[in-house]
């Protein structure tokens, strides 16, 4: 919808994009992260994305948090120290992404909306911010580890992938190139 969408033309955005439910039998995963518009399958082909961006802007270029006021304070009242509304979304992010979550919550996962425990402590909330920041940036690919390979791939040629092998290490595309460092 416009209304939502806009705010990725306004200026610098970041949604969580999921789904309502899950409609296959398995286990809830449609979680993602975006900086720019998406399309209604970009979490799955078999139901609606939905996507909640972290920030809202005015016509005159003013952005507010798109947060509920109320959540937002009782969150922020929780905990002490300076917190950001990056925090928040990457406290988020961590959460949605946990196996223990995605397991405790497998049933509920399936009928509606991921729903997010308020932080307990400070602690555990700047674990999981740290968690999620990392993980935000690995998937928008904005994080420098993703430049830094710790395969090899030494030797140029046709790239053709005959036969997938598995040699001490190496992974091998065809006779004579390969993955190294696996």
């Amino acid at each position: 919808r416009a209304e939502i969408m806009n705010n990725f033309l306004i200026g610098d955005n970041i949604s969580l994009s999921c789904h309502k439910r899950e409609e296959l039998d398995i286990d809830w995963s449609h979680i993602f992260v975006s900086r720019f518009m998406t399309e209604h399958g970009f979490t799955s082909s078999k139901t609606t994305n939905y996507q909640f961006p972290l920030w809202l802007y005015e016509r005159q270029g003013n952005k507010l948090v798109n947060f509920n006021k109320d959540i937002y304070k009782k969150v922020i009242n929780n905990l002490s120290g300076e917190i950001e509304p990056e925090n928040i979304f990457d406290y988020i992010y961590a959460f949605l992404h946990s196996p223990f979550y995605r397991k405790k919550y497998k049933d509920f996962l399936k009928e509606d909306f991921p729903k997010v425990p308020y932080p307990k402590n400070n602690k555990d909330f700047f674990n999981l911010v740290e968690a999620g920041r990392e993980l935000r940036t690995l998937h928008l690919l904005e994080d420098s580890k993703i430049s830094k390979f710790i395969t090899t791939y030494p030797l140029s040629g046709d790239d053709k992938v005959d036969k997938i092998k598995y040699n001490n290490g190496k992974v091998f595309i065809n006779e004579k190139q390969y993955f190294g460092g696996v």
